[in-house]
């Protein structure tokens, strides 16, 4: 699943331009600079950066193979629902189903039945070393 994270929004890409682009080629570089560059070709987000990354590879004489990208409604339904810090976290999430760190709050939470129970809910939830168990 291609994606990335704009402003906390997961955006997957239409197509894959599958092609053998020489990155430490400068005119290559330069040309290919609007666009997500992989080892194994380009990743674009919409209809028009797709025409125009085709366009810098006829430019260049790359040779490639257009890969539309389907992303299943359920999932695109799940992105939408949330945001991400990163784009790990949200491959973590929609792929592998690693609940986000809200979520986990949220049901940890919601099955706290005392305040020590809240209170270990809270403190889980926090990075390490950021809070001190005494200021909550």
């Amino acid at each position: 699943m291609l994606l990335k994270v704009d402003d906390g929004k997961a955006v997957f890409a239409t197509h894959f331009l599958r092609c053998a682009v020489d990155r430490d080629d400068e005119k290559v570089r330069e040309a290919l600079a609007p666009f997500q560059v992989e080892a194994d070709g380009v990743v674009c987000y919409s209809q028009e950066e797709a025409d125009a990354a085709r366009a810098a590879l006829d430019g260049l004489k790359i040779a490639y193979t257009v890969e539309p990208q389907v992303v299943d409604r359920a999932v695109q339904e799940k992105a939408q629902a949330n945001r991400y810090a990163t784009r790990s976290e949200a491959l973590r999430h929609l792929v592998e189903g690693v609940p986000l760190p809200g979520e986990v709050l949220a049901e940890a939470i919601a099955n706290a039945t005392t305040l020590n129970e809240l209170k270990s809910a809270l403190l889980g939830s926090l990075q390490p070393g950021r809070v001190k168990s005494e200021t909550i």
